[in-house]
């Protein structure tokens, strides 16, 4: 007798819903890291911005934000998601994040509350 659950997990991985996170925090953190470990930022990004059923559930780490983003992709491999689809549907994640980051950073520089040096 097995003791093994044979039940399918759920793969969901292109129909979960992607928002937006409300942490500008953790946006910004996946964006840095994106500049040493791509892959994780991706996997980080869709981990943070997905919602519904198929979430990921892996927990947040903001000490070692590379290791969250792997759990994520290790979580959705053992869903039986394909590695490429995993990457696309992260690909689009990040992009949403660096997309809301961009448009923030307009709204400031509009009121004026950019850091930027001021022009001499």
């Amino acid at each position: 007798m097995s003791t093994q659950d044979d039940t399918p997990k759920p793969r969901r991985i292109g129909d979960v819903d992607i928002q937006i996170p409300p942490s500008q925090g953790r946006m910004r953190i996946i964006v840095r890291l994106a500049q040493t470990a791509p892959e994780a930022a991706m996997c980080a990004a869709w981990g943070i911005c997905s919602r519904g059923p198929g979430r990921a559930h892996a927990q947040w780490t903001a000490s070692d934000p590379a290791a969250y983003g792997e759990r994520v992709l290790d979580e959705l491999l053992s869903r039986g998601a394909p590695y490429d689809e995993i990457i696309q549907a992260g690909k689009r994640a990040y992009m949403m994040i660096f997309a809301a980051i961009l448009d923030e950073r307009k709204v400031e520089d509009a009121a004026g509350n950019s850091e930027a040096p001021a022009a001499h």
